[in-house]
């Protein structure tokens, strides 16, 4: 479905099927960019600049290029009506998952940390059936911490609903 075997250089970061219209909603970006940032960034000893993620809008018949970001980008997921995209960002220590109208392309923040949560970097939003909330991935703020024998430590993940409508 994308890219075309042809195309050495476009790379899937993400996708996720909408059943409702037959359609993948799927993140992208350009694996030659990303390797030059990544290089220029080790030269210069300063953390990587993001790469530009697409989200395009891909059917068996074809691909249509939705938006270019220029943010660290790490999901992303569509509404059952096809007329909603969202996606978690995640740059230094601040998340948030974004709104994006398919059709005029504009998006705005709609979760952030949270006093009782912190968003992971990929808080993986899922639409329920109806399209009237959105659930995703993160952390509440007493969440029990775990650590393995390496002494590598993560805290217990939740599932939150936002509701689309009341934005609560």
């Amino acid at each position: 479905i994308y890219p075309s075997l042809k195309n050495k250089d476009e790379s899937v970061s993400y996708y996720q099927y909408n059943k409702a219209n037959n359609q993948f909603v799927i993140l992208h970006y350009s694996l030659k960019e990303d390797y030059q940032k990544t290089d220029e960034a080790n030269s210069k000893g300063v953390p990587p600049e993001p790469t530009n993620m697409n989200i395009s809008l891909a059917d068996e018949k074809g691909q249509q290029q939705v938006k270019t970001i220029a943010k660290f980008i790490n999901d992303t997921a569509i509404s059952p009506d096809g007329k909603t995209i969202v996606f978690t960002e995640s740059a230094d220590d601040q998340k948030a998952i974004y709104a994006m109208d398919a059709e005029t392309k504009k998006y705005k923040a709609i979760i952030s940390d949270q006093q009782a949560f912190s968003l992971v970097d990929s808080a993986q939003p899922q639409f329920s059936k109806d399209g009237k909330k959105l659930y995703f991935l993160a952390e509440a703020k007493d969440a029990k911490l775990l650590e393995d024998e390496t002494g590598s430590e993560a805290r217990v993940r939740t599932i939150y609903s936002y509701d689309m409508d009341t934005n609560k």
